[in-house]
């Protein structure tokens, strides 16, 4: 049996390949469903010793296709039938892993420091920005002092201890005036953050949902 070396065979290979395409691609599909533990083995192994090639090279196609206008097509396209059930995952996996993330979190900004205090100037400045244009502290004061001290999003009372919170954030485009204000506890108005309304209310929604079950 005449042997040959592993390039001399991969070369090969490609000829054949390239003569008749189907032919090699059903003799390919042959040998693998006779040999598919063989075959599987050998994959895991290639991928483990190329490991750090493989990653390099998915990441610098990446970053060239990202850029193509078909590819982001197609990404917004996917997203875009995905959004609930993406929404849906992120949450389950926020409440799942909350204590890594929040180590995560926690090592990312000890570890740039000087980053976290540029982007919280840079939030504080934005704010400020966009507070200058709405309605003046003595409106805001006059409004407030004709709320109720319950919260609009949970219920509860929080006269002794309460925020005044965006409805639709200043984060993403809400005005600083009264119609888009309302009174909120402070956990409500921490966990609803920058998140659009609608979607914090659902899941304030769910929230009690789950605690009612709890109790029966």
């Amino acid at each position: 049996m005449q042997s040959s070396c592993r390039i001399c065979c991969r070369d090969k290979k490609r000829i054949n390949y390239a003569k008749d395409p189907a032919r090699a691609r059903i003799k390919r599909m042959e040998y693998y469903n006779a040999n598919k533990a063989r075959c599987s083995d050998i994959g895991k192994r290639s991928r483990l010793r190329n490991l750090e090639a493989r990653t390099e090279g998915n990441r610098k196609w990446y970053e060239q296709a990202k850029q193509s206008e078909v590819f982001q097509s197609r990404s917004a396209s996917y997203r875009a039938a995905r959004t609930t059930e993406k929404r849906e995952y992120d949450r389950d996996y926020r409440e799942t892993n909350r204590n890594e993330l929040s180590e995560k979190k926690a090592a990312w900004r000890a570890e740039h420091v000087d980053l976290v205090r540029a982007i919280r100037s840079s939030y504080k400045a934005r704010r400020r920005m966009k507070e200058a244009g709405g309605d003046s502290p003595a409106t805001i004061a006059a409004w407030l002092a004709l709320q109720e001290k319950i919260c609009e999003w949970c219920g509860v009372d929080c006269a002794d201890d309460f925020h005044i919170d965006h409805r639709y954030p200043l984060a993403r485009g809400g005005p600083h005036v009264v119609q888009n204000m309302g009174v909120a506890c402070p956990t409500c108005n921490i966990r609803k953050n920058a998140k659009d309304p609608d979607v914090f209310r659902r899941e304030v929604e769910r929230h009690r949902c789950d605690l009612a079950m709890v109790k029966q």
